[in-house]
Formats: C-alpha cells, sequence, structure tokens
C-alpha cells in the first residue's frame, strides 16, 4: 500500500473507482477499449479510446486531462485531432492536458494513450482521465479510471468450520476464510480485513484456535480507531492459502461481519505490485448464524470493498483537481 495514497483513499476513492465515467450536462463521451491494461517493467503498451459526439452541431475545443503517477512515461500517439500532451511533474505525480479540436457532429474521434513502464517500477500505474469543457465555469465532464501493470485473478472464499451456541446465548462460528489463486505467478500474503475499521465492530474477534490466523490493527485514517485485519499466507499459482477465525455475538441478533480480500497483492519472485483482474468477488458477509443462509456462512450477495488500489486513485483526483485549477488562473491570466 503506498503511503502517500492511503489519507485520501476513503474519502475520494469510491467516487472515482465506482464507475468508469460520469456525466453532468454534458453531451460528449469517452470510452476506452479496456481499463485494465497489462504492461511489464521496462516495456510500454497502447490503449485507444474514443471521444465521442452525438450531438446535431460540431463541438467546441474541449480538454483533456489525465493524472498518473510517476514511474511511467505517457504520451499520446500522433493521429489527426489527437494533440501531442503537455506534461509536468509534482511530488512524484505526472499531470497532462491536451486540447481536442472540435468533432463533427454525430461522429467519433479514435487516440491511443501510450504508457512506457520504467524497468525499475515496481507498482501498477493508475490513470484517471477526464474530458471537459475548456472552460471551468461550464459545468460538466466525463471521466475514465485505468490501470497499466500486472494483473492475477484471486478469488475471496469462506467456508463454516463449526457453530455453537454457548450456555450465555453466545453464538461462536468458526470460518475458514482463504483466497483461490487463479493466475500463473506467487503471490505473497494477502490481506484480509475482518469488521469494520475507524468505528465500533460489534461482533467479538478470535484466533486462539489451531490453525489460527494472525491478528493485526487495520489502520484507520480518520477519526476513531484501527480495525482488525489477518495476512492470509502466502499462495502459490493455481492453490489456495487459508487460515481460522472465531467470531462471537449474541445468537438471538443473528449478527454478521462484513469481511474483505485486498485486490492489491506482491508477486513473490519479484515484490511487484500485481492487482486483481476480477475485484468484484473480493467481500462477504459472513453470518454467526450458517443455518439462517445458504448453508456456506454467506448471509448476503458477495460485496466489493474500495480497495487498496482504488485508494491509490483518491490522491491522483486531489491533484487533478488541483492540476485543473491552475490551469484555469493560466487561461484567465
Amino acid at each position: 500500500m503506498r503511503p502517500l495514497t492511503t489519507l485520501f483513499g476513503l474519502a475520494c476513492g469510491v467516487l472515482f473507482a465506482a464507475s468508469s465515467t460520469s456525466a453532468l450536462a454534458f453531451d460528449y463521451s469517452l470510452g476506452f477499449s479496456r481499463t485494465q491494461i497489462p504492461l511489464a517493467s521496462g516495456d510500454h503498451a497502447d490503449l485507444d479510446f474514443t471521444l465521442g459526439n452525438p450531438t446535431a452541431a460540431a463541438s467546441p475545443t474541449l480538454v483533456l486531462r489525465i493524472s498518473s503517477w510517476s514511474g511511467y512515461d505517457l504520451e499520446m500517439v500522433p493521429s489527426p485531432g489527437c494533440g501531442e500532451l503537455q506534461i509536468s511533474a509534482s511530488f512524484g505525480l505526472l499531470q497532462a492536458e491536451t486540447l481536442v479540436p472540435p468533432i463533427p457532429a454525430g461522429s467519433q474521434r479514435q487516440c491511443t494513450l501510450r504508457a512506457s513502464r520504467h524497468a525499475d517500477t515496481r507498482d501498477n500505474l493508475h490513470v484517471l482521465v477526464f474530458l471537459s469543457n475548456m472552460s471551468p465555469s461550464t459545468a460538466g465532464s466525463v471521466s475514465g479510471v485505468l490501470e497499466f501493470g500486472a494483473f492475477a485473478d484471486v478469488g475471496y472464499v469462506a467456508q463454516v468450520e463449526s457453530h455453537q451456541v454457548d450456555s450465555q446465548g453466545i453464538a461462536h462460528t468458526v470460518y475458514r476464510i482463504g483466497a483461490e489463486n487463479r493466475s500463473a505467478v506467487n503471490l505473497d500474503p494477502i490481506e484480509v480485513v475482518l469488521g469494520q475499521t475507524c468505528t465500533i465492530e460489534p461482533v467479538q474477534i478470535d484466533v486462539d484456535l489451531p490453525g489460527g490466523c494472525v491478528l493485526e490493527d487495520s489502520p484507520c485514517w480518520f477519526p476513531g480507531g484501527p480495525g482488525k485485519a489477518t495476512h492470509l499466507p502466502a499462495v502459490a499459482a493455481g492453490q489456495t492459502s487459508s487460515c481460522l477465525v472465531r467470531f462471537s455475538d449474541d445468537a438471538s441478533l443473528n449478527s454478521s461481519i462484513h469481511t474483505s480480500l485486498s485486490s492489491s497483492f506482491r508477486e513473490t519472485s519479484t515484490g511487484n505490485e500485481v492487482s486483481d483482474s476480477s475485484p468484484t468477488d473480493n467481500g462477504l458477509d459472513l453470518a454467526l448464524n450458517p443455518d439462517a443462509n445458504d448453508g456456506n456462512g454467506n448471509g448476503s450477495s458477495p460485496a466489493q470493498l474500495p480497495s487498496t488500489s482504488a485508494w491509490g486513485l483518491a490522491l491522483l483526483a486531489f491533484a487533478l483537481a488541483l492540476f485543473g485549477f491552475a490551469a484555469a488562473r493560466r487561461r484567465v491570466d
């Protein structure tokens, strides 16, 4: 987890990770051929994207803004109507802007963004792309979230091992939680957050049992206390790693606890970041009364929480906002 990204993560990460596009009184579109682009160290990758104008009149000149981390070089592959990126770097962030000439009515323009990864770069590249009007006083924009780097398909599983209610009416349910590594790379231990962070988790969490997980703190970056987490053992390609956790609460409450697997990993051989290629199955609500659900402890449908990678997008959003403000000031001046 990058230390600079987490402070803004809970505040902004969900906003930019939840949707690849957004619009407000804006008639033009921004579309990507894909949003996860494999890119090895020392190599480059191209991403095609389209700028669309579905209206009956030519568009005004628009602005395309990009914000990303350093460690990668970005450029626009030369083509008609796709201008060169004007790039600046500050505090480890890359900020780029280019003007988009008018797009004819009812048509699309295809451009290509090229990312080149430095040989010593260990982390994936998260990119925020915004298309908007030139004037900051004119409402509306569309945005996209991209990621360049390494990806693996890792699933999160949870299975009830035992369940009992003691003489005090307290339900004790032991779950085996695990990560299924469906990829071809070996991965370092993977974090699982157990319950709430920054607020008090009412369910008691205990790992004092044979095969129990190792309990640790899950940091809170806002007022409140840390939550609880564990790291599943390192998991080889094609294998599953797991450990046991016991959850306890008043049986009459039919409680459940939300748990979530990180969607950012580290490859064992290189230490490079690997992101989950299918993070929608990384959250599970585990019921303390498994007889009241499907028998596997899944009291509700899987739910995705803001991932470590999504937190990394937050500071990019903040930087892009500052960059846009500065650009607007330059135009006014």
